[in-house]
């Protein structure tokens, strides 16, 4: 295995910030090489949980959502994503997950309640739902009937939760203002076939304004994925990175992985 760790890479964009922080690859016996790579420091959890996989030959789609499951179940190393974010101004805990494959097949959940694992949902909408995108209580229905359970205390911890009212207590504000806390999880990975996938989760904007969306599960801001061309990921302030369409399979900002 050959592991690149990059410092922070600013593209120059303002507001928008795209990196990768780390990147390894796996060469096989008959040298095939595999790819992971993540955002932030936190994207090590995805990272060391996707490499043994890919070593064994898992698929790049498995990868994504096992890696992405990782960093949504963690609460001590990151604070936006899944289990370790924080709830929008209602205390109410609302997630956004998408994963997109080589073949350019899109799944995404937005404003997800009450479920641990909303990489999971978004996958099942990918691959078995006749729509790309589910939102809020249909999301939610989505999940269930695919045998996902509601699980709310597990999905807000106890520390998010003493920090929301102590927030509520100082504001009557429909929202929180602005933070410099942006920290979605972004994950690329090529498997030993040469297929690509990405996949992006997050709890969104700390104290958000009840069914706010950002970036993170949006096709060609938040994600992009073209087995013919490339993946990317991006990260940052989800209202200015919503602006524009960054990920273009024929655009020069998309990061591309050699075949």
């Amino acid at each position: 295995m050959v592991e690149f760790v990059f410092p922070y890479y600013y593209l120059v964009i303002p507001q928008i910030v795209i990196f990768i922080l780390q990147l390894r690859m796996i060469e096989s016996n008959n040298n095939k090489y595999a790819t992971c790579a993540a955002t932030w420091k936190f994207g090590e959890i995805a990272v060391d949980k996707i490499v043994p996989m890919l070593e064994q030959g898992i698929s790049s789609i498995d990868a994504v959502e096992m890696g992405i499951c990782a960093v949504e179940l963690d609460n001590n190393d990151q604070y936006c994503v899944g289990f370790g974010g924080f709830p929008n101004a209602e205390g109410v805990m609302e997630l956004d997950a998408a994963i997109m494959d080589h073949k350019c097949r899109y799944g995404a959940v937005m404003g997800l309640t009450d479920i641990l694992n909303p990489i999971s949902v978004a996958r099942t909408v990918m691959d078995k739902c006749i729509h790309n995108i589910l939102v809020g209580e249909g999301a939610l229905k989505w999940a269930l009937s695919q045998g996902f359970t509601k699980d709310p205390n597990r999905v807000l911890s106890s520390v998010a939760l003493d920090d929301w009212i102590k927030w509520k207590k100082d504001n009557m504000a429909s929202s929180a203002e602005k933070q410099d806390s942006h920290d979605t999880i972004g994950v690329i990975c090529l498997d030993k076939n040469g297929h690509l996938c990405a996949g992006t989760s997050t709890s969104g904007w700390k104290y958000k304004h009840p069914g706010r969306v950002g970036d993170a599960p949006l096709v060609g801001s938040g994600l992009y994925c073209d087995g013919s061309v490339g993946a990317a990921v991006a990260t940052g302030d989800g209202e200015e990175v919503s602006n524009s369409v960054i990920f273009i399979s024929s655009n020069s900002l998309t990061y591309y992985f050699p075949k």
